[in-house]
């Protein structure tokens, strides 16, 4: 997911120093960081979701950056610092360590009972019968999250669920119920509102209406050739002029809305974070094309990893 970094674009150096903490694992300087974001000495308390990443060898002035994120844009602290580009599978291991449960990274069957939209949006689901003996599997976010760390610090003891990442809870789900889902996705909008659906072929009054429509012609062209086509153009022409005055309504309201000169240019610092992977593989004729083509976007950053040597060859080369 990507978290757009709601500081001023000054913030920029500060920020690409958090990020690269938050791949490496390195503690991020913590005097630019308070000099930056005025972080001050009793303003260290970390949110629930933060908190226990201490103990976990995360850097403590990442954390309290994230924290600082979160609360500018109103959203909890694992989301912010995963936005930051903290691992997913990374933050809910720390979790399930400090839990005391175990971590789940390969797929397990879930009860009959699982409904994907209702246990998809709790973050949890029943398991089949096991040889782990785990009776539920986990992903809490938000508020289900901070409620699961304050009831582990309330009365910690010994748990019969497993922790795992919401990708991967996700993919539990749609392979748990894929006849169902693909059921839904072929036929939900005919299940849901028929009217909305031309599954079911034309209705028997449109097609009376069809019909008589093409009798009524039929009959007028055959009496007398000249006068039915002529009547025929003159039924036919306005649904024409309806249509193509549709069309230029359409487009002179698209006209209206655009904006009279050209939206100022947002800062660095203020974009949200994406990451854009390009895999290469015997791809050194058109190599050149893809540097230039991705230096053409403007991104601050253009990285390589040195597993295929002649599209590396091929790379130094066009840098």
């Amino acid at each position: 997911m990507a978290f757009a970094d709601p500081f001023a674009a000054d913030a920029g150096p500060a920020v690409a120093t958090a990020r690269r903490a938050a791949a490496s694992g390195a503690a991020a300087p913590t005097r630019s960081l308070r000099d930056t974001f005025g972080l001050l000495a009793g303003s260290d308390a970390l949110p629930p979701e933060l908190d226990f990443l201490l103990a976990q060898a995360v850097a403590p002035s990442l954390l309290r950056l994230a924290a600082t994120a979160a609360a500018a844009a109103a959203v909890t602290g694992e989301a912010a610092l995963l936005g930051f580009g903290f691992a997913e599978a990374r933050y809910f291991r720390s979790l399930a360590r400090h839990l005391g449960v175990p971590y789940l990274d390969r797929a397990l069957p879930l009860s009959r009972g699982v409904l994907p939209g209702p246990h998809g949006r709790s973050g949890a689901a029943t398991l089949a019968p096991n040889a782990a003996n785990l009776h539920a599997v986990l992903a809490p976010r938000g508020e289900e999250l901070r409620g699961l760390l304050a009831a582990h610090a309330a009365d910690p003891g010994a748990y019969d669920f497993a922790i795992t990442t919401p990708r991967r809870f996700e993919a539990l789900l749609r392979r748990h119920d894929a006849a169902g889902l693909a059921q839904r996705s072929a036929s939900g909008l005919a299940a849901w509102d028929a009217a909305l659906s031309a599954r079911g072929g034309a209705t028997p009054v449109q097609k009376a209406v069809a019909l008589g429509a093409a009798a009524s012609m039929a009959f007028v062209t055959a009496a007398d050739p000249p006068r039915g086509w002529l009547v025929v153009v003159v039924l036919l022409f306005p649904l024409f002029a309806a249509a193509v005055a549709q069309r230029l309504a359409v487009a002179a309201a698209s006209g209206a809305r655009r904006p009279a000169s050209p939206a100022a240019r947002v800062p660095d610092g203020a974009l949200p974070i994406y990451t854009l992977v390009v895999p290469l593989f015997r791809e050194a004729r058109m190599l050149a094309q893809v540097v230039r083509n991705l230096d053409a976007l403007d991104y601050p950053a253009l990285c390589r990893k040195r597993n295929k040597h002649q599209p590396m060859r091929c790379l130094r080369h066009c840098l």
